[in-house]
């Protein structure tokens, strides 16, 4: 019979690779932890670099780690017991100076920085007097752990700034580089906003490194992190980082302007203006962004300083203007800026890659009329696929209303659709004709199931109000009299505010049933569209006076119990909550643009 090595070598080779666990003594641990060095003072026979926890961790690593106070006694007296503590790293690399700096505890840190020159005092040359190696002195300062950092990377992370100073130094020379994460002391402390730590590196480092992830820089990092005094800090010392770019493309000034920071954009082109020609790796300069985010300020700000950015392009061929038209909202005083300029003209009739110029982009009739009337505007311009702006206009999917309006507009300063397709066979024809047969068929999908679902709701409403018309709250008179038939609550004010109310509920909802009826019958398109959106702003209005008309009525009947009418009051007016915020909104932009396309 085979043993059993020989059938499953594989498991019998692992069996021997597996590491021992290593563990401390519990005595020994609480004793390390508490700072009693009596214990080990005991037993001389103690090798204390090979007591260990299962996480490598020396009984240094764990008194530094259980220490509140920071204090050095413990710390002095087991070094001159076990010297080799000094170096010795645990699991994670960490070695008891980066313990100690990331606990923030400067008098350990100073006294493991003294017994590491003294280390180095007894390798000295006894002729010359110098440090056997030369940077032996330094080579606890610039050891990493397995994340590559250095004990300045821990003590920046927990913004320890008695311990920065320390490090920064005791090795004023060394360019503390990138970690693991790709960061670097400076961009650490620039991220989280420790501006008395970036200022304490910065003063006392003679060379910084600034990276961060992405290729960004600490400049990148205060900027985005809104941090105004760490931006003027770190430009004052390195400007240069005004034109290093991230992995976007982006520099610093590209953030400033996208996160709207109008005090930093001002600090960074006061410092270099060429930055506000740089362009990202889509083309956009600080400009552009700031023309697609419709940040007016901004925008005044760069063109005052660097007038002639105006001119520069992105990669798809479009300069400020084209971004402006297509924000589509915050364009206005921005529009305003570029047009009243006579220098700027030239930019209205600029074409893009494909052919466009601005004018092409409309998107409201609005901005029509600011665009038509500049005098050097040219309308009867045409793209690379033979459309005009009107073209443009009755194939996008922008909003059917307003794009009826926005194409009346347009005919009437002479446009034609189609103008350069002579046929509809041709090859553009047919691309043309096909765009439109298809956003047709789309809407009218669509359509059919609004038109159902809104003629259900109007007829609801309608229904209800009628049917609360006749069974008015409080009852009616029944005594003989001229009063008799009457409502009993007819002099109460919420009584003839709910009469009033569910009157217009019930007219609002009916005229929209009507403008339903009327759009199925009709067979102009525009008609149809007109007849649609005005049963949608009718169904809205009827619902809201629908539930005003409930509220009233319960308060008419309940005038007796004044807490429970106005909790019926309260819970009525969450409706008109979601009412204004929503609904309201939603009829200006149908009375600017018309409704979404179905």
């Amino acid at each position: 019979m085979a043993d059993s090595s020989s059938i499953c070598p594989s498991m019998a080779e692992a069996a021997t690779v597996v590491e021992e666990i290593t563990s401390m003594d519990s005595e020994l641990y609480w004793a390390a932890a508490k700072g009693d060095i009596d214990i080990f003072k005991e037993d001389t026979e103690l090798q204390l670099d090979q007591i260990l926890t299962p996480g490598k961790n020396s009984v240094l690593h764990v008194h530094i780690t259980a220490s509140l106070t920071g204090e050095t006694d413990f710390v002095n007296e087991i070094l001159g017991t076990c010297q080799q503590l000094l170096k010795q790293s645990n699991g994670d690399g960490d070695i008891p100076l980066h313990m100690a700096a990331r606990y923030g505890h400067e008098n350990i840190v100073n006294l493991l920085i003294d017994r590491n020159k003294a280390l180095d005092h007894d390798h000295c040359d006894l002729e010359s007097g110098t440090v056997v190696g030369g940077v032996a002195a330094k080579e606890m300062l610039r050891k990493k752990n397995k994340e590559n950092n250095t004990s300045l990377h821990e003590a920046v992370r927990f913004r320890h700034l008695g311990v920065v100073r320390i490090l920064t130094r005791e090795d004023p020379d060394y360019l503390y580089d990138a970690n693991e994460s790709g960061e670097t002391p400076l961009y650490m402390a620039a991220e989280r906003g420790y501006g008395d730590v970036v200022c304490e590196i910065l003063s006392n480092c003679s060379s910084v490194a600034a990276g961060g992830p992405n290729r960004r820089t600490a400049l990148h990092a205060a900027v985005i992190a809104k941090e105004k005094e760490i931006t003027k800090k770190i430009l004052k010392e390195k400007v240069h980082l005004t034109k290093e770019a991230d992995d976007k493309g982006w520099v610093p000034l590209h953030y400033a302007v996208d996160l709207n920071h109008l005090s930093i954009v001002q600090i960074l082109l006061h410092c270099d203006k060429k930055v506000a020609y740089s362009r990202d790796k889509e083309g956009r300069t600080p400009l552009h962004i700031a023309a697609s985010k419709g940040n007016y300020k901004i925008l005044r700000r760069i063109i005052l300083l660097c007038p002639d950015c105006c001119e520069v392009m992105d990669n798809k061929g479009w300069n400020v203007l084209h971004h402006l038209v297509q924000r589509r909202a915050k364009w206005l005083l921005s529009m305003k800026l570029i047009l009243k300029n006579p220098a700027y003209s030239y930019l209205l009739n600029v074409k893009d890659n494909e052919g466009n110029t601005p004018f092409h982009f409309l998107m409201s009739t609005d901005m029509a009329k600011r665009l038509l009337a500049h005098p050097r505007l040219d309308k009867m311009v045409f793209n690379k696929q033979n459309q005009n702006a009107l073209d443009m206009a009755s194939t996008s999917n922008g909003r059917v209303f307003g794009k009826r309006l926005l194409q009346d507009r347009l005919r009437k300063v002479g446009l034609r659709l189609s103008h350069r397709i002579i046929s509809n066979t041709s090859k553009d024809g047919e691309k043309l004709d096909n765009d439109h047969n298809n956003v047709i068929q789309f809407n009218d999908s669509r359509k059919d199931k609004a038109i159902e679902g809104s003629l259900i709701a109007a007829s609801l409403i309608a229904t209800v109000t009628f049917t609360a018309g006749f069974t008015l709250p409080g009852g009616f008179v029944t005594d003989k009299g001229p009063l008799q038939g009457t409502a009993i609550l007819r002099r109460n004010k919420s009584f003839q505010a709910f009469v009033i109310t569910d009157m217009i509920a019930f007219v609002l909802s009916s005229t929209a049933v009507l403008s339903l009826l009327f759009m199925l019958l009709s067979k102009n398109k525009n008609i149809s569209t007109f007849l649609f959106e005005r049963a949608i702003l009718l169904i809205l209005w009827a619902m809201a006076a629908m539930v005003l008309s409930l509220m009233t009525a319960m308060l008419a009947v309940l005038e007796s119990s004044l807490v429970l009418a106005i909790l019926v009051l309260i819970i009525g007016l969450y409706f008109f909550y979601h009412f204004l915020a929503h609904a309201i909104s939603w009829f200006n932009r149908v009375f600017a643009y018309g409704l979404s396309t179905f």
